[in-house]
């Protein structure tokens, strides 16, 4: 399991679609089952 924080959701979505992770997509896809979320969360601030 891993977690990832990202300053906005919108940084998260460039992330998942950029061309390099888009390109690590590749390899993972063939190495087992994976699942991931894009959850918008919200600071205790």
């Amino acid at each position: 399991m891993g977690l990832i924080e990202f300053p906005s959701m919108a940084a998260a979505n460039d992330w998942f679609k950029s061309p390099e992770f888009q390109e690590a997509m590749k390899v993972r896809r063939t190495a087992g089952e994976q699942r991931i979320f894009l959850i918008d969360g919200r600071s205790n601030n």
